[in-house]
């Protein structure tokens, strides 16, 4: 003291601005090192976090599909991350899935515990051994494992202890220099952190992982600074891989939507079983035409809509066949009624080829039926009387002349021709006259059994087939109730017409067995009748062929 009280007052000043200097350098630096040492410590926890939710993501997959390599793959990437010394990855009931250790890790330890919690040492990291990190991997809100990740401090609290003590003989020696380098100094260390903070925080607000930092030199604060740029690649690259698998499923499920839809609005019924034959789906159009409601028939057999118009063989073989089938089925609706439907049945194979479910599409034809019994109707029938045509007739005469060659029995063939109907036709009008034919072809029904066949031949002619007679007297009977029938009175469109009959009757197996030789015997039956007066039955004999009609005794029924 007696010294520094005796010395010029420039030492003492020296003295006090080095002191002054000394011990700003000191605590400026120490503040300085503890800064450091906390940042190495937050950016090393974070940093561990973000490699441990790294790895949980990419094991996600892994772990559901139950992917031991793919995990081992994604825990092998962390050789590149020199902080980590040992990983595991645990399944959900806790077992070991996949690890990664690295020479740093202790020997003896071989797994860590997934049930631990996260270990973060307090205060500096120099008084601890390691950090621990313990990260659930959860898919669809479910926790499907965890992944624990612990990163030795030993090499990095040693490095701090060598750079503590460089430290501090850089305050022996730089002392006297140190105010003048220490504004100029601060920058190198101050503004890479400021521009790695304004980075972080405009990353965390707007998400813009391709915004770097500029690179500050090749010391720790540029490494953690290249780091901390390598792990926004790394986020970046994550997100546009998360990003295009989110649109690949988004265009995925829209092409499922739409296919779902186009069959839910198909006007085609469809039905979608199982490899067991039960129904799992049906769209709005098997509703509608079989009146089941879709939870009514979930989980049932199809054979609730079979009908029996088919023997259960024909079921059976429509699921015997291992390729499609299609054909026409009837089928029974709801509420029992019958209705006929096309249908055609495919099957759906797995990978391996097996047979997973069955799709059936059905159509009631019941309107096309329907038209096909119009047509054929129309084919066989006269339009204006609904009486059989000639066809009609040609076909049903050829078989019952060969089921009487065959089986025995007679019967007769009948020509009626309305006498006079021309004279009406052209007096009153053709449409009076197609109601009196209409008329007329209800009377010679009435007069008839219901099982003789009458038919128009065309115009004014009609003809009757009679099976299973008797005898022939039979037929003159029907023929003469005929006669007396059409020559009574029609009342049509308020006008009373007066119209009479000429029947010529050809009885079979008497008169010939031939349809030809018949239908010519009967013709000329009632042309000898026409010519002998009309009004009335002429029943064929051979004579007729030889004679003049007009020379024969006719049957003439009065009016």
């Amino acid at each position: 003291m007696r010294l520094l009280r005796d010395a010029p007052i420039q030492w003492k000043l020296t003295l006090i601005i080095m002191l002054t200097c000394g011990v700003a350098v000191v605590l400026g630096v120490a503040a300085l090192a503890l800064r450091y040492v906390a940042a190495e410590q937050e950016n090393l926890t974070r940093h561990m976090a973000i490699l441990t939710r790294m790895v949980a993501t990419n094991a996600t997959s892994a772990l559901a599909f139950g992917d031991q390599e793919w995990a081992r793959r994604a825990l092998a990437a962390l050789e590149a991350e020199p902080e980590v010394c040992a990983a595991d990855v645990f399944d959900a009931d806790g077992k070991v899935f996949a690890s990664f250790r690295t020479p740093c890790a202790r020997q003896g330890e071989t797994a860590l515990d997934p049930t631990a919690e996260e270990s973060r040492p307090p205060g500096l990291l120099l008084l601890a051994d390691s950090l621990r990190v313990v990260q659930p991997i959860v898919l669809d809100e479910e926790r499907i494992g965890t992944v624990v990740l612990m990163a030795g401090l030993e090499p990095l609290r040693a490095d701090l202890l060598v750079d503590a003590v460089g430290l501090l003989c850089i305050v022996l020696v730089a002392g006297l220099v140190a105010f003048f380098f220490a504004s100029r100094l601060q920058k190198f260390v101050s503004e890479p952190i400021r521009r790695l903070a304004a980075t972080m925080k405009h990353v965390s607000a707007v998400k813009d992982y391709a915004r770097h930092v500029e690179s500050a030199g090749n010391d720790e604060i540029g490494e953690l600074i290249r780091g901390f740029n390598e792990m926004l690649d790394q986020i970046r690259l994550r997100d546009e891989q998360l990003q295009r698998n989110v649109t690949e499923r988004a265009k995925a499920a829209e092409v499922l939507r739409i296919h779902a839809k186009a069959l839910e609005n198909t006007v085609d019924s469809v039905m979608v079983l199982d490899a067991d034959r039960h129904i799992v789906w049906v769209n709005k159009a098997f509703t509608l035409m079989t009146g089941y409601e879709r939870e009514a028939v979930l989980g049932q057999a199809p054979e609730l809509l079979e009908s029996d118009r088919h023997a259960r063989a024909f079921y059976d073989d429509i699921w015997s066949q291992a390729g499609q089938w299609q054909g026409e089925v009837w089928s029974r609706r709801r509420n029992g009624d019958i209705f006929p439907q096309r249908l055609s049945i495919s099957p759906i194979r797995d990978q391996g080829g097996q047979i997973s479910h069955y799709v059936s599409v059905g159509n009631d034809i019941s309107p096309y039926k329907q038209y096909e019994a119009q047509l054929e109707h129309l084919a066989h029938h006269d339009t204006l009387t609904q009486l059989a045509n000639r066809g009609r007739f040609e076909t049903q005469l050829d078989e019952t002349l060969a089921r009487a060659r065959r089986l025995g029995g007679c019967g007769a063939v009948m020509f009626v021709d309305l006498d006079h109907f021309k004279a009406v036709n052209d007096t009153c009008g053709h449409a009076v006259g197609d109601q009196l034919l209409r008329a007329a072809s209800e009377r010679i029904r009435q007069c008839v059994r219901e099982s003789d066949l009458v038919a128009r031949l065309g115009g004014d002619e009609f003809a009757v087939l009679l099976d299973g007679l008797s005898s022939s007297s039979v037929a003159t009977k029907i023929a003469g109730n005929l006669v007396a029938s059409l020559a009574a009175p029609f009342n049509i469109a308020g006008k009373e017409l007066h119209i009479s009959s000429s029947i010529g009757i050809c009885c079979y197996p008497e008169h010939g067995s031939d349809a030809d030789e018949l239908v010519r015997n009967a013709d000329l039956a009632m042309y000898c009748i026409k010519e002998a007066g009309r009004n009335g039955f002429r029943l064929y004999s051979p004579e007729l062929a030889a004679a003049s009609p007009l020379t024969e005794d006719a049957a003439p029924v009065a009016g």
